[in-house]
């Protein structure tokens, strides 16, 4: 719908995140001494706005595609003191999109850096969670970003390869709600998503993935076989092997 369309969009363009940035070393210093002196700590620091965590994740996200150092990414999320941390993978979705299409380097960083942080600040809930909310406006993204499917699927291979099984195929595409499935938004990311992973993992390791998932990925691909989607997809090699 056009509100959807326009709150996605809006998420994504505006908040002023270019005016954010990252406090200097020197200011950081004096937090910890300040945090020291009360006896306070980003564990304990109260829950911010949905929105204020938001404009922090776009700010961190934009610096971190400037100097691509982890952890300070990690240092601020747990200054940011969030349980919650989902926002955080929306937003790293949202900026994986919106970057041009010959920077995937960016992208891939990205990828890497949640799958870094998933062993320390981000749980699995919040990188499926953050995931969810991106996707369910994938069709509306679509409109002014046609690419966005293969740049979604990227990330997803990406994960998937770098994350070590605690993230599965069929969790990523449980993700996908009705709406974008029976547009075929779903199908076409998983498609990309399998191509993806066929440049750098070996298809016996992708068959069995598939075939650990099945009934979810039947969910996506509705009256369509899972053979047959592949070999349509110019996906017959990895097929033999589900």
């Amino acid at each position: 719908s056009q509100d959807a369309r326009t709150k996605t969009l809006g998420s994504r363009r505006s908040d002023g995140s270019n005016s954010m940035k990252f406090r200097t070393e020197s200011d950081k210093a004096q937090t910890r001494r300040s945090q020291k002196m009360t006896g306070t700590s980003a564990s304990t620091s109260p829950s911010m706005s949905p929105s204020e965590f938001k404009k922090k994740c776009k700010a961190t996200l934009a610096e971190f595609k400037r100097i691509r150092d982890t952890n300070e990414v990690k240092e601020c999320l747990m200054e940011y003191g969030q349980k919650d941390n989902s926002a955080f993978i929306t937003e790293a979705l949202n900026l994986i999109v919106d970057t041009g299409s010959r920077d995937q380097a960016v992208r891939d960083s990205i990828a890497k850096l949640i799958a870094d942080l998933s062993s320390s600040v981000l749980t699995v809930r919040d990188i499926l969670a953050g995931i969810g909310s991106f996707v369910e406006f994938i069709d509306d993204i679509c409109i002014d970003i046609p690419l966005a499917p293969a740049f979604v699927a990227n990330f997803f291979a990406n994960v998937l390869c770098a994350c070590n099984d605690k993230i599965t195929l069929g969790a990523l595409f449980q993700q996908f709600k009705n709406e974008t499935i029976e547009s075929g938004a779903a199908k076409r990311v998983l498609s990309k998503t399998l191509a993806a992973l066929a440049k750098s993992c070996d298809e016996a390791k992708i068959g069995a993935w598939i075939k650990k998932d099945q009934v979810a990925l039947a969910s996506v691909l509705k009256d369509v076989s899972i053979s047959a989607f592949l070999e349509s997809s110019g996906l017959g090699a990895i097929a033999k092997h589900v």
